[in-house]
């Protein structure tokens, strides 16, 4: 999970890239057109002819960034889900051993998806409204499984936990299934604030596309859209990583030393004695088991 993470993360470089070539354009100091005015508002404008399509090379570049940060994006939610989904339901042992090949062939595939969905938008194969289409379906079906995930991992983590009242009804399940339903649990835990930023900002963005796509309101409100758009493509490391960064409770404490007036409310001891009295308990249940099995 670790790694299709990082490589998410990596794709705000891409976003930055992209609108930093694409600012001259949108602000008028590179025309395409000498009679136009002013720079075009809007995510379709019509078609027109170049004679030298040399002054737009960068921004024919930066637009297809732009379209393929967005494929990522969804696609970066879609392996998300299907990377907990596996650890969920086909290993009891995922955190423990390696796989590489499972972290490298989903962002294999989510690279190849972005790559197609994007270039069939950027080359106009399908239109912006057939984009969003796509799109939302692919966001309701992250959603779905999500809060799926969340809740059978919880509730199975709750079964099984180490204090619960059923734990000792739960001696069916091998000790590496108990462990790996805790972790499962513990990563949506920590992830929960995390992707429902990302699920409100993903949504909001469709709703600016679709106001600007399906032409519902003024050109004033289409405009506002527009640039929200953008705001939520530009802006969004902003509330992603501090939403992260307190969200994982080492990066929590880590950033709250570094703040005199907030370090008070770091408490290392109470953690390692929270720590080691759980690992106590899990080592007492592997000696029970295994003294079930020469029994």
């Amino acid at each position: 999970m670790k790694t299709c993470v990082n490589v998410a993360y990596s794709m705000w470089f891409e976003i930055g890239a992209a609108m930093i070539m694409t600012w001259p354009y949108e602000a008028g100091l590179v025309r395409i057109f000498d009679d136009s005015s002013k720079p075009p508002i809007g995510l379709e404008t019509p078609i027109s002819e170049l004679d030298d399509t040399s002054q737009i090379a960068p921004l024919f570049f930066a637009s297809f960034l732009i379209w393929h940060y967005i494929t990522t994006l969804i696609g970066g939610m879609v392996i998300f889900v299907v990377e907990r989904t596996i650890a969920s339901f086909c290993f009891s042992d995922y955190e423990k051993k390696s796989r590489r090949f499972i972290a490298i062939g989903l962002l294999a595939s989510s690279q190849i998806g972005a790559i197609f969905f994007a270039s069939l938008t950027f080359f106009y194969f399908i239109n912006l409204r057939e984009a969003v289409f796509i799109g939302s379906l692919f966001v309701a079906f992250v959603i779905i499984l999500f809060i799926f995930l969340y809740f059978y991992n919880t509730t199975l983590q709750a079964k099984l936990d180490f204090g619960s009242a059923n734990f000792k009804n739960s001696n069916f399940y091998p000790l590496a299934s108990k462990f790996q339903a805790a972790e499962n649990a513990r990563s949506l835990k920590l992830a929960l604030n995390v992707v429902s930023l990302i699920f409100g900002f993903t949504i909001l963005a469709i709703i600016m596309v679709i106001i600007n796509a399906f032409h519902l309101f003024s050109k004033d409100v289409e405009s506002l859209a527009i640039s929200v758009f953008y705001a939520i493509l530009t802006l969004n490391p902003l509330f992603f990583v501090p939403t992260a960064m307190m969200s994982i409770p080492e990066w929590r404490s880590a950033f709250l030393k570094t703040i005199p007036l907030l370090r008070h409310r770091v408490n290392p001891a109470t953690s390692r004695v929270v720590a080691f009295r759980r690992m106590s308990q899990e080592s007492e249940l592997y000696f029970v088991q295994l003294r079930e099995t020469w029994g």
